[in-house]
């Protein structure tokens, strides 16, 4: 009778926890376009699903795939061309806890109080070769 109050204990301190994620989105100027704190009560959310929801919330127009974002406030993808051998992609990435992510949006999972920050970076090419991938510029 007692493993059975504690399994339930244990089952509902699971269940009411809650999550406390930031969530910041970045434009190419680096001002905030959007910050929420949102408390979760699942830890099954990905960086995917809670942007989604921020965006819609906030009435923010976006273009996606579960993948990511390919346009966030109507900031899509551009391409800056240096030279005949040397470009910048820019388009939107992210990180978690500061660290950029090597996963796509919907396969990043987030934790208790996990920071994620939405910002317009850039691919950089040179001569056949990747130089960098969500660098940003300096101002």
């Amino acid at each position: 009778m007692v493993l059975k109050r504690l399994l339930f204990l244990i089952v509902l301190i699971t269940q009411s926890t809650s999550f406390a994620i930031t969530l910041r989105i970045l434009d190419q100027q680096k001002r905030e376009l959007l910050v929420v704190s949102e408390t979760l009560n699942t830890a099954t959310t990905h960086v995917y699903s809670l942007t989604k929801a921020a965006l819609d919330q906030a009435s923010l127009p976006y273009e996606s795939s579960e993948q990511g974002f390919y346009s966030i406030n109507n900031l899509a993808p551009q391409t800056s061309f240096i030279s005949d051998t040397e470009f910048k992609t820019y388009g939107w990435c992210f990180t978690v806890n500061k660290v950029l992510a090597q996963t796509q949006a919907n396969e990043t999972y987030l934790n208790d109080t996990d920071a994620v920050e939405w910002f317009y970076g850039y691919a950089h090419y040179r001569n056949g070769e990747w130089l960098g991938m969500c660098e940003l510029d300096a101002q």
